[in-house]
């Protein structure tokens, strides 16, 4: 076959070390083994697909045979040097252990070794997909590793190491081969399209480059099949057309309804999207790339941006999401896309419509500084002062005299009708008091003291006594004008319903989730745990997964 109809990935296979691109450290010590005649009986080659394992054991078979050699440079003109590369060698057999690893074959193979070269120096074995290999058949040729004849050598390549058994590894020189870099992979491409004639623009190699994911082979593919597609220049939008991806203007919509958080856009959007054919997975996946550079423009990284296009960096939309937005949305797209990505999803199209309702209705995660300030005030409940008062104050038996008091006058008999007032006010004088009345309802009162009740336990626990509940009479004395009292009951199961209908619209701030959406996701055992109740109490939160715990070692 001439070299006109030789696919790229063939033509531009590496024949030389200094061929081999992106693995310098696995050309340095090979080199400088075979120019010192170090050569070890087995190798193992790891590393993941297309990054060169199998033209390095091609080439290393070719240096220990060549007949200008043995050398680190095979002349690659020499009868040895076009066998090996031809494939027609007798000395260097391929074994393709995905579909020849039977333990029959490995046995055969411990015979086999045993006969001198016919013609070269080295009788070399290139076990392709090692990790193939079945326990049995591994263990066929343990012995033959060990204690290999001199004129033997074994190369094993493997893209998963970790399923070679570790008695084999234990006998082989080990090399992995990394993913390359897209700069790497990229001004390679630019050479071969130069050499072949290829016009395409920096953009569509960029593409090229990134679905790629590190693979020399898979590049070299993609361009060939990109410049077979394309009837002139090779441009981006070809090649986003050749491989089916979702065109930007799907990207650049589907951000402009998330930074509105438009639900009913979002999921109106991905009903045309997968109308017009194309994949949600895709689309999550731009996405993803165009959050994370956006994410890294925020933390000022210094890293090379995942897409070409920038949509989020133009100064107009640069402040669309915040730093702690972008890392939940993030976490959101990677989980959607894992899980769409997987065999065994039942239905892609709920999953998606599912992963889209949940971006567009992010809730964000507490920053640190709102947890600690949550926390201060907590802790100064706990001992009883009000956050940010003297100790002095805090001290005193006499309850403070307010600004501006709510009720300074009205009657007991008001206080209780307005209720929901007085603990709204509570929210602007003292925090801390609120944390505990948030679920309390008042029943009436009993001279100067209001009746509670109560349907949390942690907070129907600290109103009981101590200074929690001086704190807590205090601050409504502070607002009636006069000294009040507190007495506290559980709730009853029938007014609990009466108490969310009551006090909770005007004592719950907006932005807490309703108590129904709060513990729909709680577990049986949280009753029982009154730190974890106390927990979502406190920072106004809800179950959004809950996982069984890990288990151990």
């Amino acid at each position: 076959m001439s070299d006109a109809h030789r696919v790229l990935a063939l033509k531009w296979r590496p024949a030389k070390f200094s061929d081999l691109v992106g693995q310098p450290h696995v050309v340095t010590t090979l080199t400088n083994a075979l120019a010192r005649g170090k050569i070890a009986s087995a190798y193992l080659f790891a590393g993941p697909r297309g990054v060169g394992k199998t033209s390095c054991a091609r080439i290393l078979a070719r240096g220990l045979n060549c007949e200008k050699g043995p050398g680190p440079e095979p002349c690659g003109e020499c009868s040895m040097c076009r066998e090996i590369m031809e494939g027609r060698s007798l000395d260097v057999i391929e074994i393709d252990a995905a579909s020849t690893g039977r333990v029959e074959e490995m046995r055969d193979l411990r015979e086999v070794v045993r006969f001198a070269p016919a013609r070269a120096r080295k009788k070399i074995f290139i076990l392709d997909e090692a990790h193939m290999l079945s326990k049995a058949a591994a263990n066929a040729i343990l012995k033959t590793l060990e204690e290999p004849p001199p004129h033997v050598v074994f190369i094993l390549a493997t893209t998963d190491p970790l399923e070679i058994i570790p008695t084999i590894h234990s006998r082989c020189q080990r090399f992995d081969f990394h993913p390359l870099g897209p700069a790497t992979i990229a001004g390679h491409l630019k050479r071969i399209a130069e050499a072949e004639g290829i016009k395409a623009d920096e953009p569509a190699i960029a593409l090229i480059v990134k679905k790629a994911r590190g693979a020399m082979r898979d590049a070299q593919m993609l361009l060939e099949q990109a410049a077979a597609f394309a009837p002139g220049d090779v441009t981006v939008a070809e090649v986003r057309s050749l491989l089916g991806l979702v065109e930007r203007e799907w990207v650049e919509r589907f951000l402009e309804v998330l930074h509105a958080r438009d639900v009913k856009g979002g999921l109106k959007l991905l009903d045309d999207l997968i109308e017009a054919g194309r994949g949600p997975e895709e689309l999550l996946d731009e996405v993803q790339e165009e959050l994370r550079d956006a994410l890294m423009v925020r933390l000022g990284a210094q890293v090379a941006p995942m897409t070409a296009d920038g949509f989020l960096a133009t100064p107009e939309r640069a402040g669309w999401f915040s730093e702690q937005e972008l890392v939940a949305l993030l976490a959101c797209a990677r989980g959607a896309i894992e899980e769409l990505s997987s065999p065994r999803i039942g239905h892609p199209r709920v999953a998606a419509e599912l992963a889209v309702a949940r971006l567009m209705s992010r809730e964000m995660a507490l920053r640190w500084e709102d947890v600690e300030a949550e926390l201060a005030r907590v802790e100064a409940a706990l001992k009883g002062k009000p956050a940010g008062a003297s100790p002095a104050a805090a001290s005193s038996s006499t309850p403070p005299a307010p600004s501006a008091p709510a009720g300074a006058g009205a009657s007991i008999s008001s206080l209780v009708r307005q209720w929901p007032q007085m603990i709204e006010k509570l929210k602007e004088i003292e925090p801390a008091a609120l944390v505990y009345l948030k679920s309390a309802r008042c029943t009436g009162a009993r001279g100067t003291t209001l009746l509670l009740e109560v349907e949390s336990h942690f907070q129907r626990q600290g109103l009981e006594g101590g200074e929690i509940k001086a704190l807590v009479e205090r601050a409504l004395s502070s607002l009636a004008g006069y000294r009040i009292g507190i007495e506290v009951k559980p709730a009853a199961e029938s007014s609990v319903h009466g108490a969310a209908s009551s006090a909770a619209p005007s004592s719950v701030p907006s932005s807490a989730p309703p108590r129904a959406a709060q513990t729909a996701l709680s577990p049986d055992w949280v009753d029982r745990e009154p730190l974890v109740k106390a927990a979502l109490d406190i920072f106004k939160a809800r179950f959004i997964k809950v996982k069984p715990p890990q288990a151990a070692g």
